[in-house]
């Protein structure tokens, strides 16, 4: 179910969806989420927040999506997802470091990139290392700069 979040919507839906594509969050509707969110697959589109803060608490969430978080700089929040199988983070241009990724020990599936959409601001992260002590990963993703900013 698509819910954008700029207009009108029911918090019953929230709720009752197990998966969600939700557009436009805000900071004024972020609590909303937070509070009546029970889905399993969570995609989180043109974030206007600039922190997710409290996302853990969205414990039914085992897949999430963030894509168009321009704002969002660490994912420490995500982080503390513990039964997060799959993440998927796309066009989150203000991202560069993945520390404390190792606590997601169920994630199984993560993929990575900049901007898909023609647009000219690749994904540049500090370091891949963190996603070594990943122990169940087994798909990784990467659409990163042709000549890669960081060591593993």
């Amino acid at each position: 179910m698509m819910l954008r979040l700029d207009q009108p919507f029911s918090e019953q839906e929230l709720a009752q969806a197990d998966e969600l594509q939700l557009y436009n969050v805000s900071d004024k509707t972020w609590p909303i989420v937070l509070s009546n969110c029970n889905a399993v697959e969570l995609q989180l589109r043109l974030l206007k927040l600039t922190s997710l803060e409290g996302i853990a608490g969205l414990t039914n969430t085992r897949r999430l999506k963030l894509e168009r978080a321009k704002k969002i700089e660490t994912l420490a929040p995500v982080f503390q997802m513990k039964g997060l199988t799959h993440l998927t983070v796309e066009e989150c241009v203000g991202l560069h470091r993945l520390d404390g990724i190792e606590a997601l020990s169920e994630l199984t599936e993560l993929r990575l990139t900049g901007t898909l959409w023609g647009g000219s601001t690749p994904l540049r992260l500090n370091t891949l290392e963190p996603l070594l002590r990943l122990p169940r990963l087994n798909k990784l993703s990467l659409a990163l700069p042709a000549a890669p900013t960081f060591a593993i």
